[in-house]
């Protein structure tokens, strides 16, 4: 019964120390896009999905990716559609959660960006809103590529995790679009 407590705490761990790391935003001297990458590192692994990125559209109004999780060029085609169709620009726009289930039946209009995601592996995408107060200035992006959905809960706590991730971004130098091999950096057309 002693080795089942460890793990059972485990979970509750990692968040804790994710939420740690998110106050962060706050101390003088902080590189936005690693901590960004970091933020999208910590929900793969406590969340189970396969990739996760932010999308921001600050200071303005475009939509790029600053920090995926995996700069890969398989990740960066599917968020180069991401930007302009899909559940990240929905959960952008709408300042809500965006959970479409199966990729397999994801609404039409997002026909291109659910394709490539099915390509790359992906079965089911969700979106959760980077929120501070009444501004939304992006979203991340989860991708897994199991049988199920993300749950309820999961999502509730990648809420949590992106609503504190936002807090320290308005302080800070707007995040440079650090340029790797096959990344995406952002198209036009996504206005808030």
């Amino acid at each position: 019964m002693r080795t089942e407590e460890p793990r059972r705490h485990e979970p509750r761990k990692k968040i804790a120390e994710t939420f740690v790391e998110l106050a962060g935003t706050l101390v003088a001297d902080f590189d936005v896009i690693d901590f960004l990458r970091q933020l999208t590192a910590r929900c793969r692994d406590i969340f189970a999905v396969a990739d996760v990125a932010v999308l921001l559209a600050f200071p303005g109004p475009e939509l790029y990716s600053p920090a995926p999780c995996d700069p890969s060029p398989t990740l960066a085609a599917v968020l180069e559609l991401a930007l302009g169709e899909g559940p990240a620009l929905e959960a952008y726009r709408t300042a809500s959660t965006v959970s479409p289930g199966n990729l397999a039946t994801a609404p039409a209009e997002w026909q291109d960006c659910t394709a490539l995601a099915r390509e790359a592996g992906h079965t089911y995408a969700s979106a959760v809103p980077m929120r501070l107060r009444e501004d939304t200035l992006g979203s991340m992006l989860l991708l897994r590529a199991t049988d199920s959905p993300l749950p309820a809960d999961d999502l509730v706590m990648a809420q949590a995790f992106a609503d504190a991730a936002t807090i320290g971004l308005p302080r800070r130098p707007h995040p440079q679009r650090r340029v790797e091999p096959g990344e995406a950096t952002g198209l036009d057309g996504a206005h808030r």
